[in-house]
């Protein structure tokens, strides 16, 4: 975190207002992912403010989806949902292959912790099948398998269940992801 903070220090100093939004997001998602949500949604909405400001409308739709997850972590599923489709309306607009296949996983597993298991086996099948597209034995591709498994195995499908973390393990493994299976 001191290198970000010293980062986003040196671009205020520069005035470089594009990489300050860019890193508010990146801080922001580390306090989420640290499960420091306070954190983590001043630095979003702060990068989401500025963000509009420079009509950056990819950096927008990343901020807005980081926030829909942090709703999902705190249980809030209607404010995820109406977050999450408003990130897609900025996201599908750049068309960025990883940043679709990161909101159809996050969509997908809002829909299983939502009961809504067929729903989310549709949308974390396009998430696996858009990250195999682009980099099939990567952590992307096995984060999207992770979940697809959890919903395969919900709908009792657990040889689906079985292959989808037999193929996402040893990702995991090279990666040193362990937390992740």
């Amino acid at each position: 975190l001191t290198y970000l903070m010293d980062a986003i220090e040196i671009a205020k100093v520069l005035g470089d207002r594009q990489k300050l939004a860019f890193m508010m997001g990146n801080l922001g998602r580390i306090h989420l992912f640290l499960g420091n949500y306070a954190s983590a949604r001043a630095q979003l909405k702060a990068n989401v403010d500025l963000s509009t400001q420079l009509g950056d409308t990819l950096e927008i739709g990343r901020a807005l989806m980081s926030i829909g997850y942090l709703y999902i972590q705190e249980g809030d599923f209607a404010k995820a949902e109406e977050t999450l489709d408003e990130a897609w309306e900025h996201l599908s607009k750049s068309g960025d292959t990883r940043d679709s296949v990161m909101y159809f996983t996050y969509l997908g597993e809002l829909h299983y912790r939502t009961g809504r298991n067929q729903d989310a086996l549709n949308v974390l099948t396009k998430a696996v099948a858009l990250a195999e597209s682009t980099a099939i034995h990567s952590t992307l591709t096995a984060r999207a398998l992770r979940h697809l498994a959890e919903v395969q195995y919900r709908l009792n499908n657990h040889r689906a269940a079985l292959r989808s973390i037999a193929q996402a393990l040893p990702v995991f493994e090279a990666a040193g992801v362990l937390a992740e299976q």
